[in-house]
């Protein structure tokens, strides 16, 4: 298991809840997964392949944590840089670590400007948000990627199953046959009313539970 599939187990559990937020936007762990996806996709698309790094020059910002998961839902390592530093410190780090991409912020344009002639292996430059001084848009790089088929394990299928078992309350819909006739309470599942020995003997009719809406007629 590797980090970026924990935002996939929780968009598959929790696909509504906000995942992260600013003051202009909230985003819900579905379309976090979605955009994390699409990031995993274009880096590969760009010619990354698992265990490549991918520098990271970006500040607190949704877009800095699809930064972080995208490359490790693809198979890649992240090399995330303090902004306060130097541009010959960051060209060391991307050089040193072999970074094929570099993915950085607009307001650090001109920092990556300074030092875009001094790196060996940064083959690609996506930059966030409008300014992109000529390199790849983040936004854009995203929005090319179409959608793929993902195969649906077992475990998955039994977690949506029990997932959906959770908001069903059995004691609103399901009761035992019986239970109108002897004056008990509806059933709650897997637990069974106290039965006299005399609705002892009918217990049987109580091992399978039927909908109470089939037992208008009893």
């Amino acid at each position: 298991m590797h980090a970026g599939y924990f935002l996939t187990r929780a968009a598959e559990r929790y696909s509504d809840r906000p995942a992260w937020m600013d003051a202009q936007r909230v985003v819900t762990f579905r379309q976090a997964a979605a955009r994390v996806g699409r990031l995993a996709q274009g880096l590969l698309s760009l010619g990354g392949q698992p265990g490549d790094r991918v520098g990271l020059l970006v500040p607190n910002c949704p877009e800095g944590l699809e930064a972080i998961l995208g490359p490790m839902q693809a198979g890649m390592a992240v090399v995330p840089m303090n902004s306060r530093l130097l541009p010959d410190e960051h060209a060391y780090m991307l050089n040193d670590s072999g970074a094929f991409t570099l993915i950085y912020a607009e307001d650090v344009v001109s920092h990556v400007a300074r030092m875009r002639e001094r790196l060996d292996t940064v083959k690609h430059f996506i930059c966030i948000r409008r300014n992109t001084g000529g390199d790849l848009s983040y936004e854009a790089l995203l929005e090319e990627q179409k959608p793929k088929g993902a195969m649906l394990t077992h475990r998955v299928l039994i977690t949506m199953a029990e997932q959906f078992l959770l908001d069903i309350d059995p004691a609103a819909h399901w009761r035992c046959p019986s239970a109108r006739r002897a004056n008990h309470p509806r059933l709650r599942l897997g637990h069974l009313p106290p039965h006299s020995p005399r609705h002892r003997q009918r217990l049987p009719q109580c091992a399978l539970l039927r909908p109470a809406a089939d037992l208008r007629g009893d």
